[in-house]
Formats: C-alpha cells, structure tokens, sequence
C-alpha cells in the first residue's frame, strides 16, 4: 500500500492563540471546551479542512465523552481549519519522503536533518518554542498525530539542504546497497533520479512555507 506524505503551512502564533482563547474561558473544563471549538471546526468544514481530516482518520468519537476523545485529537481538528496546503515530499511511485530517509544516516549526510525534514518534530515542542508555557501542560501528549517545523526551523533545514546539494547529484555504490531491493531505484540511472526529485520536492516544500510554520503527516 501507497504511503503519501503530506505538507501545510500554517501561523504557529496564531493557532497557540485561538487555542488560548478557547481554554482560559474556563482551564478547570479545558476538554468540554476544546471538543466543543472542535465540532463546530467539523461542522463548518471547507474543503481543505475536510481533506486533512480524512487524512487524520478522523472518526466522530473523537469528539464524544469517553476514551476517543483525547486532548491531542481536539487540537489537530483545531489545527486542521488553519493550515494551508503546499507541496509535499510525495506518494505513490516517486516516494520521496522515503527517499531521504533513506539516505538519513549515510555518509554525508545527517541523519537528524532528514528525519526532521521528513516528519518535523512533535506537536508538544509548539508552546515551549513559542514561549507560550502556560499551553505546555495541555500539549504534552501531542506527538502521534503529525509533526511540525517551527518558521526558524524551516529556514535552518533550507540552508542545511541547500548546502548538501552535491550529495544528491548522483548516486555511489553504498547508496545503492542501502536503496537494495526497491524497485524505484533499481539502477543507479534511477536512484539518481530519485535523489534529485527528493532534493527538489524537499526544497520547494521549505520555500512554499514562506515565513510560516509547516505541518506533516502521512496517509495510508
């Protein structure tokens, strides 16, 4: 089965902000609270909105009282009516996400870099890196549901890709020997197709964020 990565872009500031507006009305009903922003987020769904959702698998219990409904799920519909659809690092037959990671690990390359690049960091880090601590103990368990890459962190793994360009401009033997038994990269010819559409996704992903927060997930 497919797997597809998909990428957004979003104000970080903001979304911390309307969070904020909805839990302080009343911290001690901080879920009721949120459940209820999040069904009329449901409700009044556009397109985008909806997509993200089916992206997220997303079910109604989510917000009904009972175990489905977790603080995490009511943020990432919070989330959902914000974001802004930009290209990703792809699906289907070019897999690029899968590429870089991959390649993570390999010599010249920084496994770190990568592993963020593809899946960001986990929601939780928003609130601390934002110096919005009076949000961290409600985003403390926000870590399965897609990850995030904050406007300075996009503008870091820019330069970072940007200065490890050479390294996607063909392949080596040992690159080959990792990429072993993929049919997309079967000969060297197209492993080193694959790495330069891997640089271009990734690089045109970072600069559509212009200035703005990017989130990812990944559909099954």
């Amino acid at each position: 089965m497919a797997v597809w990565h998909h990428a957004y872009a979003f104000d970080a500031a903001k979304y911390l902000d309307d969070v904020s507006r909805v839990v302080t009305i009343d911290s001690s009903r901080s879920s009721a609270l949120l459940a209820a922003q999040a069904r009329r987020v449901v409700q009044t769904a556009s397109r985008e909105t909806t997509q993200v959702l089916e992206y997220l698998c997303f079910d109604p219990s989510w917000l009904a009282d009972g175990v489905e409904r977790t603080t995490e799920r009511l943020l990432i519909i919070m989330l959902a009516a914000q974001v802004l659809p930009i290209p990703s690092l792809g699906g289907g037959d070019t897999h690029s996400w899968a590429v870089l990671e991959r390649l993570a690990g390999l010599p010249g390359f920084d496994r770190t870099e990568l592993k963020r690049l593809v899946r960001g960091d986990r929601l939780a880090r928003l609130p601390g890196a934002l110096r919005r601590e009076d949000l961290e103990t409600l985003f403390a368990d926000s870590r399965h549901l897609g990850g995030a890459l904050l406007p300075l962190e996009v503008t870091s793994l820019t330069l970072a890709l940007s200065r490890l360009e050479h390294r996607f401009h063909g392949p080596n033997e040992g690159e080959a020997a990792a990429f072993g038994g993929w049919s997309y990269t079967d000969t060297l010819q197209a492993l080193a197709r694959a790495k330069a559409k891997a640089f271009d996704d990734a690089t045109r992903m970072l600069r559509s964020a212009e200035g703005r927060a990017v989130f990812m997930l990944f559909e099954q």
